[in-house]
Formats: C-alpha cells, structure tokens, sequence
C-alpha cells in the first residue's frame, strides 16, 4: 500500500512504509519527499542540527550562550508546527500517538555524533521545551515521553527476546534477509506509532 505524509494540506512525500519493525504498533519507511516537502522534511528534522550547532558552539566557547535555548526552542516550534498527518492511498487519516521523521545524511555526516546526550543533557533538553509549555500542551508532553519511554523498553524487551530465540534455535533459524539498498540512498526515514485501534485498518 502506498501511504501519502501532509502538513497543513500540503503533500509533504509519498512512502510505502515497508520496513519491518518488531514493535506492533509502529510502521517504518523511507519517504519520497515532493519539491515543498524537502524544506517541510528540513524542518522536522532541524532538533538535532540544532542542539549539534549550541554543543559545537559550547565547546568552542567553553560555556552556553543567551541564545542557545532560543535557537533549539525554534527548531522544536518549527517541527511541531507542522503537525503530520498520514493517509492511505485511499485518503484515509491515521490517528497516530506520534509520527517521527529521521534525516539518515545527518546521521552520515556525524550530526547525531555532534550532539550525542548524556542522560544530564537528555533531561535539560526536555525540560527546555516543558518550560515554553503550561496547561494541557504541559501534559500532553509529559504524556507523550511517557508513551516513548514505554514503547523504547518494549522494543528493548523484543529484541532481547530475539536474541535469545536466535541463540536457541542456531542455525536453524532462517537467514536475515538480503542489505536494503535504500538505506544508502534515501534520505528521511518516517516512523508512525499507531493507536491500537487504527492498527486493523493499515
């Protein structure tokens, strides 16, 4: 099934969402971005650009500047701004808990190096972005990372359990499958968690 990413009406990309996961709820996929869709995809990604520019400016400075938190609040406020929404090729909309987009050059050009967290660092990130949040926004966020910490250790769980079964079986188990070529090429990578009960409709 082809799947269809939007922003505010417009048609951010196009993808087949067709790499396997081990967790129920989520689905993966390179996404073919549309000519608009590219600054849209710079915009969902632009976090981790950010917080690499304050760490390389920290460290050349040796302390943080006034406008670090400005510059990293921004980046988040653009990429929330563009609240995503899926649908299938037949114009259905997903409900999603969250959709996440990762730009693989970033990962290939060490951005994700650059701004590598301690769990200090992970923590003053997310208070940051709680701090420009009250009322319900506030919850909803507190929410939402305890959604991702739940989905994290599950995923954690199955791999575990994977391994374990690779290691009972042995040979016995069935050969991994051939490298995807994709991951070499593409650019932005697209991962949705789906609410249960939209799961049946995928």
């Amino acid at each position: 099934m082809r799947y269809t990413l939007w922003s505010g009406g417009r048609l951010v990309g196009r993808t087949d969402l067709d790499i396997s996961t081990i967790t129920p709820t989520m689905l993966q996929g390179f996404v073919e971005p549309t000519p608009e869709g590219r600054q849209l995809l710079a915009d969902a990604t632009g976090v981790w650009r950010a917080l690499a520019e304050v760490r390389r400016g920290c460290r050349a400075r040796g302390e943080r500047s006034p406008n670090d938190d400005a510059l990293v609040l921004e980046s988040m406020r653009r990429r929330e701004d563009l609240a995503f929404e899926l649908r299938n090729e037949n114009g259905i909309l997903f409900e999603c808990d969250f959709i996440r987009i990762c730009d693989l050059f970033d990962l290939d050009n060490g951005i994700a190096d650059e701004m590598s967290q301690t769990q200090e660092e992970e923590e003053a990130e997310f208070q940051i972005g709680l701090s420009a949040l009250s009322g319900d926004a506030r919850e909803e966020a507190l929410a939402r990372r305890a959604e991702a910490d739940a989905e994290v250790e599950a995923m954690v769980s199955d791999m575990l359990a994977d391994q374990e079964e690779r290691s009972a079986f042995g040979s016995g188990w069935p050969s991994s499958p051939p490298a995807d070529p994709r991951w070499e090429t593409m650019q932005y990578l697209l991962q949705v968690h789906l609410k249960g009960d939209e799961w049946e409709d995928c």
